[in-house]
């Protein structure tokens, strides 16, 4: 299990050439995200979210701190199916529900003893990029502001969180019922 602290925005041209400079450049990833539920979508009306990305699967809890998501992430299959028993599942209980095509550029920037990550994605519907705080420990901070003050440093103009996820524009075009739980339409 990993903690992520993730902020995202929308893709502008001059974020976008400012994160290539800036940023150290990781690695290019193509992504595929079979998104899996009940029919009742049961997982994500407590904010987890299973998928199956590029043949394994991953278990996402979310809460929402102010304008920053917070998610725990289990790859491990005996994790997962751990978390589903809460609801009376197993990976093998669920069934499609939504599809996200990826293709991303990893970037990272160590900025004052933190390493950001930030994640340009370019997907099937749209595009964005989100800063993500990886965590090892449980400090605590105020991430919302840590966010801020990096895309600041950097002079990334994007100011704010993208009213839809990757997953809700996808569900919007593939899967009405599945988004309407969702999203906050």
């Amino acid at each position: 299990m990993q903690r992520e602290i993730e902020k995202t925005y929308e893709l502008t041209k001059l974020d976008y050439d400012t994160i290539k400079y800036k940023c150290e450049f990781i690695k290019d990833l193509d992504l595929k995200d079979y998104y899996l539920d009940t029919s009742d979508f049961i997982l994500a009306k407590h904010d987890h979210f299973l998928r199956l990305r590029n043949g394994k699967y991953e278990l996402k809890i979310f809460t929402f701190l102010w304008s920053v998501k917070e998610a725990l992430e289990y790859e491990d299959e005996d994790e997962i199916n751990e978390k589903l028993s809460e609801f009376n599942l197993t990976i093998d209980d669920c069934t499609w529900v939504c599809f996200v095509d990826t293709k991303r550029e990893k970037y990272e920037y160590n900025f004052n003893g933190i390493k950001f990550t930030v994640d340009v994605d370019r997907y099937q519907y749209d595009a964005r990029y989100e800063v993500e705080v990886i965590l090892t420990n449980d400090s605590e901070f105020d991430w919302e502001e840590r966010i801020e003050s990096f895309r600041k440093m950097l002079w990334l103009i994007a100011d704010g969180w993208r009213s839809a996820s990757k997953v809700e524009t996808c569900a919007m075009h593939q899967n009405i019922a599945f988004y309407e739980v969702i999203s906050d339409y």
